[in-house]
Parts: structure tokens; sequence; C-alpha cells
């Protein structure tokens, strides 16, 4: 059987064109896994690359960014994504980044499902 979700358009790209951006700056092979699965009414979509993550500060500025109303950075891939799932699928959708050690890093989209049976 197939589950149907909504998703909002372009949702990868900006992920995988960062994985690719940042990953192959050290390495010369570049791996990046996208998985999903359903919990508790959220999508939640993982991307993990095999790049060298995100130093803390960075990781930790990025996170107060995802939080924040206002892209106070010049990153916009990210902070676009955040609030377009909050905006499209209430403030229950978050993104998430973490670093995974000695793996890369891992970008986490929960996507609230409920939202959308109005």
């Amino acid at each position: 059987s197939h589950l149907k979700f909504n998703v909002p358009k372009l949702l990868l790209q900006p992920v995988i064109e960062n994985s690719i951006k940042y990953g192959f700056m050290k390495k010369s092979k570049l791996n990046i896994e996208i998985s999903s699965e359903f919990e508790n009414d959220f999508l939640v979509l993982r991307i993990q690359d095999n790049g060298l993550g995100m130093d803390e500060d960075s990781l930790i500025k990025a996170k107060e960014l995802l939080s924040g109303e206002v892209n106070t950075s010049q990153s916009y891939g990210l902070f676009n994504i955040s609030r377009r799932l909050k905006l499209q699928h209430t403030d229950k959708s978050k993104v998430e980044l973490r670093n995974i050690k000695n793996v890369g890093l891992e970008v986490v989209m929960h996507i609230y499902q409920k939202s959308n049976e109005r």
C-alpha cells in the first residue's frame, strides 16, 4: 500500500546542495543518505552525509537561526526550509541539525501531516 504525504516542493534540494558544497571541501568521495519514516503524525526525513559536519560554534548558531523568526545570517537554504515547514505544516514542524561523530552531518525534518485535513 502507498502512503501519501504533503511535502513542500524542492524541500530536499537545498540540503543536498549544502552537503555537496561543504562535504567536498576536504573529501573526494561523498555519500549522502536520505531516509524517511512516519512517526506520530509526522513524516520524518533524514539527510545524512559523511562530510566533516559543522564545528560546534557554527552548529550552535545554525540551531539558533532555525528556531528564530528572522534570518540573521547569509544562510538562506535551511532557514527557508524551516520557515516553509512552519507556515505550511504548523509550528509543530521543525528542522534539526546534528553532528554524527566521525560520520558527518544529519539534517532531520519533522513534517506534521495533520494540518492539511481542513
